[in-house]
């Protein structure tokens, strides 16, 4: 799966679960956060999941990114928004590294 797929699905999950703070949701059903659904998607803690929220907060400009989440106030549209940008990111990032690649063969 490239960052692209994860994200997609990471914020799929978000949409049919849910979102929730304080907590990753790795219970069946439970809603999650944006860590935990990155790393439901990724099947646990990996270097994957780690790839992937590293890219969420490099989109969101910070180096934490469940503290992001959890933010008072934060809002589920500012969460699926930061979602639309990573998946845009991603998506430009793998355009070029292919496009790079044509190049270069």
């Amino acid at each position: 799966m490239t960052t692209a797929d994860i994200l997609e699905r990471a914020q799929q999950a978000l949409l049919t679960r849910g979102w929730t703070q304080g907590t990753y949701g790795f219970d069946d059903g439970a809603p999650v956060c944006i860590a935990g659904a990155v790393m439901h998607v990724c099947g646990g803690f990996s270097l994957a999941a780690l790839r992937v929220i590293a890219v969420l907060g490099e989109t969101a400009g910070v180096r934490h990114v469940p503290t992001w989440n959890d933010t008072p106030g934060r809002t589920p549209e500012q969460v699926l928004d930061l979602f639309d940008r990573a998946i845009a990111r991603a998506h430009q990032e793998e355009a070029a590294a292919i496009h790079t690649a044509v190049e270069v063969a």
